[in-house]
């Protein structure tokens, strides 16, 4: 079976540490990640990335456009992710 990796921006409540949703990433640049992550380039960013709010305009660039996020930072965490498909 083959599988692939798939990056993903999960959020998590802070109340209970459960997955509220979760968005696949269109798009994914691993270079401009790893930039924005402030991540070596020999890492292929398969651990998971707290999310800032300085990311906000970063990462919408590869939000599916029909998602729309409240962020709100004071009642969940958000992190990049990989997954395999």
């Amino acid at each position: 079976m083959e599988y692939r990796i798939i990056r993903i921006l999960t959020c998590y409540s802070s109340v209970d540490e459960k997955i509220v949703f979760d968005a696949q990433l269109e798009g994914f640049d691993l270079n401009e990640f790893q930039k924005e992550f402030g991540v070596d380039p020999c890492n292929p960013m398969y651990d998971c990335y707290e999310v800032k709010v300085a990311n906000i305009p970063f990462l919408k660039r590869y939000l599916p456009k029909l998602v729309g996020i409240n962020w709100d930072f004071n009642n969940y965490a958000y992190f990049v992710e990989a997954v395999e498909n």
